[in-house]
């Protein structure tokens, strides 16, 4: 909206100019008359020129004021040449009577700041608990010392809170800021120049950039952390696994071990069982045997004989073990 203005602006001023310099140019072609009224086209014609380069210089301030609101980005520098983002915390602002506003971001309490809104003893917190000025907290930049109407000095106050103090009548454009910063001393009027303006512009947009530049750094430490910790712990899983992998190797050994010794005791065990069942019918039949002898009567003596040779030789039962044995086998 500013920057349309400010063309349209720009464009009557130079039309206001080409009519002026044509008006002149004329003036010696005509009588005395003419001549003075002329004259008096002139003069209207450059008041209206005067009037049209005002009203531009006051939309080049207004519009140099509205991009300095918006390239302004709060940063706390933690370390020689490097600015870090403001965390995101909940502030709290406390006025003199007591009453309290908040929770709000810095980037809200910046807004106030530069709207006049916030006194330079009006006190901030995070926590409620620690108490500090405004006028302490770097982010909202009120670094500026205002010299009001009745000569009293009044601040510090942000840069765009100056231009606030002039509007509302309470100081004069002319007034003398000092930074309590630098130390620099200036008028309002200067200070507030579109060329000023657009050089805090700039310099705001560099912080910013640089902030943006922090943020990316800072995530990409993050990432790179992130992923040294992924790597270590799959070092750490890959070594884990080869110590499983030792491990397994060695159950599957002892378990092969048991199954094979499991297999030779089941062996051994059938072998008992045939064995005690074979020792089992021998004696059975060994029972026979002995009571069909006891049912044989008994036969007279015969007369004595030369003893004959056997033809086969008497069986015992550990004979019959071998040969059932023999047989199994």
């Amino acid at each position: 909206q500013y920057e349309v203005k400010l063309a349209e602006g720009t464009k009557k001023t130079v039309d206001l100019t080409e009519l002026l310099e044509k008006a002149k140019a004329e003036a010696g072609k005509m009588t005395e008359e003419q001549a003075k009224q002329h004259a008096e086209n002139v003069a209207a014609l450059t008041e209206q020129v005067a009037a049209a380069n005002k009203e531009r210089e006051k939309l080049a301030a207004q519009l140099g004021a509205q991009k300095l609101a918006e390239a302004s980005r709060p940063v706390l520098p933690t370390a020689p040449g490097e600015l870090e983002p403001v965390a995101v915390e909940d502030w709290y602002m406390k006025l003199e009577d007591g009453s309290e506003f908040g929770p709000t971001s810095i980037g809200e309490l910046y807004v106030w700041a530069s709207q006049c809104r916030i006194a330079p003893d009006d006190q901030l917190s995070c926590d409620k608990k620690s108490w500090m000025n405004a006028e302490m907290v770097p982010e909202l930049k009120m670094e500026w010392m205002l010299q009001m109407a009745d000569g009293s000095i009044y601040g510090p106050l942000n840069l765009l809170a100056v231009q606030q103090m002039i509007d509302d009548g309470v100081a004069e454009s002319t007034a003398e800021v000092t930074s309590r910063v630098s130390s620099m001393k200036t008028t309002a009027d200067r200070l507030l120049s579109p060329e000023m303006l657009v050089l805090h512009t700039d310099f705001e947009k560099v912080r910013r950039e640089n902030t943006d530049l922090g943020v990316a750094l800072k995530d990409l430490r993050e990432k790179h952390d992130a992923a040294r910790k992924d790597l270590e712990d799959r070092d750490k899983l890959r070594h884990e696994n080869t110590d499983l992998g030792v491990a397994l190797k060695d159950l599957r050994e002892k378990y092969d071990a048991a199954c094979k010794d499991l297999g030779d005791l089941e062996k051994l065990r059938l072998e008992k069982t045939d064995a005690d069942a074979s020792l089992q019918d021998l004696r059975k039949e060994l029972e026979d045997q002995k009571k069909k002898a006891a049912q044989i009567p008994a036969s007279p003596t015969p007369a004595a004989k030369p003893a004959a040779t056997p033809s086969l030789p008497p069986v015992t039962v550990k004979q019959q073990l071998r040969k059932m044995a023999k047989r199994k086998a």
